[in-house]
């Protein structure tokens, strides 16, 4: 990665949010933290409220108020996770974008491990959960098996069977998805299948502090369709 055009290379945090207000605190929290942790470089904040009804958007504006490198997209209606994260990409203004969870799942080391990724030449580095939370029952089971049936059916022969949870896209990669029209989307699929160099982080995932995911076995079933079926 060349950085003579500045010496300290901007990176968007994108956080897509639906109802999550109780996370808010710490959310704008751990953005400060990365912030302090890694002053090599820049980093701006982008909240992708999707289509909250508590608050989430408000809660984000009033604690970073005067903060110009905090900003919030609001969706009209709940859209769902992936159309946040292109929403996110779409008004992210950094050298390389890094997604991350609302309910605060990601370790401050993983973004240490996403920027050596990057500095060390990839494009796409996948963040790889090596300690999942557990999901009980059918959604844990489905959870599990979607992404090696995936890359398996899929020719994808870079995407994680492990399942991705996260992850960091360079400049090019995210004017290059910015570009492609497709309306219902498997964002992950679409980096994956756009050729870059990819690699791999790992981390544990952390628990979720307050309240429950916005992930539902409906919005998964979705997911299947929109990656299997144009």
């Amino acid at each position: 990665m060349n950085h003579s055009d500045s010496p300290r290379p901007l990176v968007s945090l994108i956080f897509p949010a639906f109802n999550e207000v109780e996370n808010v605190d710490a959310m704008v929290g751990f953005y400060r933290e990365v912030a302090t942790t890694y002053p090599d470089y820049r980093f701006e904040m982008v909240v992708v409220d999707d289509g909250s009804t508590d608050g989430t958007a408000e809660r984000v504006i009033a604690l970073a108020a005067g903060d110009s490198s905090v900003r919030v997209v609001s969706l009209s209606r709940n859209f769902g996770s992936h159309a946040a994260l292109s929403a996110g990409l779409a008004q992210a203004s950094g050298a390389a974008a890094i997604t991350l969870s609302a309910d605060r799942q990601e370790p401050l080391s993983a973004i240490g491990d996403f920027l050596e990724a990057w500095e060390a030449g990839a494009d796409l580095v996948w963040g790889l959960r090596s300690v999942r939370v557990q999901q009980a029952g059918v959604q844990g089971i489905f959870a599990r098996n979607f992404s090696q049936v995936f890359q398996r059916h899929s020719d994808l022969h870079h995407y994680p069977a492990e399942g991705p949870s996260q992850m960091l896209l360079t400049r090019p990669l995210i004017d290059t998805l910015n570009s492609m029209p497709e309306g219902n989307r498997n964002l992950i699929a679409m980096a994956s299948w756009a050729g870059f160099d990819q690699r791999s982080i790992s981390y544990e995932q952390l628990p979720r502090p307050y309240g429950t995911s916005k992930w539902t076995f409906r919005r998964k079933v979705k997911l299947v369709l929109d990656s299997f079926v144009e």
